[in-house]
């Protein structure tokens, strides 16, 4: 399987059945050192939440799939081997200038977790 910064997928990457229906973004691909695990750096886009901050909102438009008003939420990031993303629904990428406000975000967010900014670039 491949998979591209900006590739989203409907479901929750982190169990094998999943019946919830937030969209899943990849903000970035890479392979350990050593290693020839291919890894997508996700995350979710959700409608609201208590502890999710403003540092990347998605309008209606922005994506097919967004119907209302978004949040990344960073403080919910994965990092995920690729080939657990099979039984995922793929949906459409993201545009260029969404991924980019979505690194940027990640990158602003104070609740990205430790060691993800080290591995997305600055966009």
């Amino acid at each position: 399987m491949s998979v591209s910064p900006g590739d989203t997928f409907l479901g929750d990457p982190r169990v094998s059945q999943s019946t919830v229906g937030h969209l899943w973004i990849v903000v970035e691909v890479y392979t350990p050192d050593l290693d020839t695990c291919v890894i997508a750096i996700m995350a979710n886009a959700t409608s609201g939440a208590l502890d999710c901050d403003h540092c990347c909102v998605i309008e209606r438009g922005d994506h097919p799939y967004i119907s209302h008003q978004s949040f990344v939420y960073y403080r919910e990031m994965v990092e995920i081997p690729v080939e657990n993303l099979a039984h995922l629904k793929q949906l459409e990428p993201l545009s260029v200038d969404l991924l980019s406000r979505v690194r940027q975000g990640l990158h602003r967010s104070k609740f990205t977790p430790r060691g993800f900014k080290s591995k997305v670039p600055r966009q």
